[in-house]
């Protein structure tokens, strides 16, 4: 996928590349490309445009360095190591990301795969993507099928569309609205459940809980 949005700045791979060889720099760094990427190109965020730093062409590695604002990666197949950014939006497919902390995640793309150190806000509308963190995620939302999502802590998790699958050792509020969906926690203060066939676990806490709709499995300890 190589279209971007009005008023931001594409990075010009080409550029990178000739910047790279006539530094020596790239034979070293083409060793470490997995292999169904292509090329691996290093991107600073001072190339940000009004609107973000757009990642847009396929089948390469990018190496964002820098202090980001928003940054859109709209490419299949890439694979995408960054530092912390405002705004994070994945709408591409089938691509990686390893990511520091962030503000505003938005994976929109199919088959993603997001690796991340804290975020303040989570929505995954893209069906299959699965987005994991060590620690806290505040707001997570999940709107689509076949989705995952993993994190340490989760302030308040909101899970819809069907066939998804959710897990936080500490959960804070949780609401299930939607159709077989699979969620677990350690532990959890509050959860609603709305849909068909969902399947809920709590294993050391156990939540206020209003479950409604039919075929739901809720296991939680006994008081």
């Amino acid at each position: 996928m190589t279209r971007t949005p009005s008023r931001t700045r594409p990075v010009a791979v080409g550029a990178l590349l000739a910047a790279c060889a006539l530094a020596g720099g790239l034979g070293t760094v083409l060793g470490a490309v997995p292999a169904h990427a292509g090329l691996t190109v290093p991107v600073n965020c001072a190339l940000e445009g009004e609107d973000g730093l757009v990642l847009a062409y396929d089948d390469v590695t990018y190496v964002v360095e820098g202090v980001c604002g928003t940054v859109r990666i709209t490419a299949d197949d890439a694979v995408v190591t960054m530092p912390t950014a405002t705004h994070l939006f994945v709408t591409g497919e089938r691509t990686r990301v390893s990511a520091k902390s962030q503000g505003e995640v938005v994976v929109a793309g199919t088959d993603n795969h997001v690796d991340l150190t804290s975020a303040a806000s989570l929505l995954v509308s893209g069906a299959g993507s699965a987005v994991t963190s060590p620690g806290l995620v505040e707001h997570v939302r999940v709107t689509t099928s076949g989705a995952s999502v993993a994190a340490d802590r989760v302030h308040e998790l909101v899970v819809r569309g069907s066939g998804n699958a959710a897990s936080a050792r500490r959960g804070f509020t949780t609401r299930v609205i939607g159709d077989a969906n699979t969620l677990s926690h350690r532990r959890l203060d509050r959860l609603r459940v709305r849909g068909n066939g969902n399947s809920v676990e709590v294993t050391r806490t156990r939540p206020r809980m209003r479950v409604s709709g039919s075929g739901n499995v809720v296991a939680v300890p006994r008081r």
